[in-house]
């Protein structure tokens, strides 16, 4: 019994000597960075791309903030949430050939030479609409699909060079359609998101798509097609209710490190924007502040199992919310409280990230000003730092020693009580003698 005592008291305390913990505390905020990085993902819901903005002020709101760098991509969405294709700020709209490129009418089949030095987005921007089928050689579908799809790929030819396709306003317009082989070609597939095959899209030249979910018969993809570009126009119609688009925005600011707000706003110069009409609905995918995201990413590979959980979700307390303007001039406000959070373990350089608390109201605009998305923060004076620590191996043979000595004395003095006690109860029993 003794051994068995010491085995499992032994196993449990190399356990405890193998395996550090973190140790947090907490002083008043000494970090010196002059600068942080504000990491954002948000989808607005029903706020096109042309018209979403993101702007960065001080607390006062006298100003904007000095930005270091600022990194923006916009991913057009469907009011179902797909995405449709990456947002372009100056997109030319009808494409005029000044020099001419046959090879960007090529289908992509086989890997060869002159597809070498051609970029899918060469290819999209060369035609008004580029219509794609993503296939693979093995799959079955695509094969009884491809007669189909030639057919009418050469009526599609036939028109562009005869009466043209024209889109809404009239204009005349380009469309081709091409085949791209993802088994030749899996870097586009990929960077493209093909999931399945036959996957076709329609390309704008803003490199914007709608993807075609119709059965594959040549009648309904021909309609699909002439429905897209009759229903396509060039002017932005100045009503911004016909905006039937939503805007995923992705990107990171690096300013300074003061407390300041920023603001996710419809600012279109094309068009005059009725305030009534602005629905910045929005979900917060991600926001999370960092002192360097590229470090901290490294930091985690090596140290995740270490990085307390709550941490983790301390940092970004929004992930997933939806925020919702049920009425005209509705803007949803945040206020943000950033906790200047210090891992200081042995191996790394000490790694600043921040803890946020967060709350959030609807506020009602005035009925001329144009509703927004304000994400206001301030930083805490407190700080909270987070080490890495280990039992010394002095503590750990004491404890060990004291595992040995311990576990034989009480052991002994157990069986010398029973010992005792029993011998007693044998005498009284008269069974010894």
């Amino acid at each position: 019994m003794a051994y068995c005592i010491m085995a499992f008291l032994f196993a449990s305390e190399l356990m405890a000597f193998l395996s550090p913990k973190t140790v947090t505390s907490i002083s008043m905020d000494v970090h010196q960075h002059d600068l942080l990085e504000i990491h954002f993902d948000i989808t607005m819901h029903k706020l096109p791309c042309s018209a979403a903005d993101v702007q960065i002020w001080d607390t006062f709101r006298e100003q904007p903030l000095h930005v270091e760098s600022k990194s923006l991509t916009k991913t057009k969405i469907d009011f179902g949430g797909n995405e449709m294709g990456v947002h372009e700020d100056d997109p030319h709209y009808l494409v005029e050939h000044k020099e001419e490129h046959p090879e960007f009418d090529l289908d992509w089949d086989k890997t060869s030479e002159q597809f070498k030095n051609m970029h899918f987005n060469d290819i999209i921007k060369y035609h008004d609409f580029t219509f794609i089928n993503f296939y693979a050689d093995w799959c079955i579908h695509c094969r009884n699909f491809a007669p189909h799809w030639k057919k009418i790929e050469n009526e599609t030819d036939a028109k562009n060079q005869g009466e043209k396709y024209k889109d809404g306003d009239g204009n005349p317009v380009i469309a081709k359609m091409l085949r791209i082989n993802c088994v030749e070609f899996p870097s586009i597939c990929r960077e493209q998101g093909i999931r399945w095959y036959p996957s076709m899209r329609l390309y704008k030249v803003d490199k914007s798509f709608v993807p075609f979910k119709g059965e594959r018969q040549e009648d309904v993809v021909r309609t699909f097609l002439l429905d897209a570009i009759k229903n396509s126009h060039h002017i932005v119609n100045k009503d911004h209710k016909v905006h039937e688009e939503g805007c995923r925005l992705e990107g990171a600011i690096r300013t300074l490190r003061v407390p300041g707000e920023f603001h996710i706003q419809a600012k279109d110069k094309k068009v005059e924007l009725e305030p009534a009409m602005t629905n910045v609905t929005h979900t917060v995918n991600s926001l999370i502040f960092l002192d360097d995201g590229e470090k901290f990413v490294g930091f985690l590979k090596k140290f995740e199992h270490l990085v307390p959980t709550d941490v983790l979700i301390n940092a970004q307390p929004f992930s997933g919310q939806t925020f919702v303007a049920e009425k005209v001039h509705d803007a949803p406000q945040h206020y943000i409280s950033v906790v200047s959070t210090i891992f200081d373990f042995d191996g790394h350089d000490p790694l600043t990230v921040y803890q946020t608390s967060s709350q959030s109201h609807v506020k009602q605009e005035f009925a001329q000003s144009v509703p927004q998305a304000k994400f206001s923060y301030s930083l805490s004076p407190m700080s909270v730092k987070i080490t890495k620590e280990s039992m010394p191996f002095y503590v750990f043979l004491t404890q060990v020693f004291a595992i040995i000595g311990g576990t034989y004395t009480v052991i002994s003095l157990t069986h010398g009580f029973v010992g005792t006690v029993a011998m007693r109860y044998k005498t009284n029993i008269g069974k010894l003698g």
